[in-house]
């Protein structure tokens, strides 16, 4: 069964849940705050979402919960923060992302571009 990504519009809660193609568009309730979530596409097909705001925000680059504090901490001279409702890492721009990645040791796929990065 394919997993489709859903988040929710209020509070940001996320979910991702194996179920039917038939049954992909009946919207789960937010677990957090109970309102319905919505689809996420970008989720869904493993991109970092940018908000209008110009913000970047990873899903993977984020921490657990009980690390947001210490995470907060760490980037301080960076324009990145960690959501406290979900751990997602949020930069300001795409320049302040990368900077975040590579500091964590990660890198964005998409910016490969010499086999370099391989070795």
């Amino acid at each position: 069964m394919p997993i489709f990504c859903y988040k929710c519009p209020d509070c940001e809660w996320t979910l991702e849940d194996s179920r039917p193609r038939a049954d992909r568009n009946l919207m789960p309730m937010c677990q957090a705050c109970g309102a319905h979530c919505e689809r996420d596409m970008n989720a869904e097909h493993g991109c970092s979402r940018m908000a209008s705001s110009g913000e970047v925000r990873s899903v993977n680059a984020g921490v657990g919960i009980d690390q947001i504090q210490e995470a907060n901490k760490h980037y301080a001279d960076l324009d990145v923060h960690f959501c406290p409702k979900t751990g997602d890492m949020v930069a300001r721009n795409r320049g302040q992302y990368l900077k975040a990645l590579a500091r964590r040791g990660l890198f964005n796929r998409d910016e490969i571009r010499s086999p370099k990065h391989f070795s």
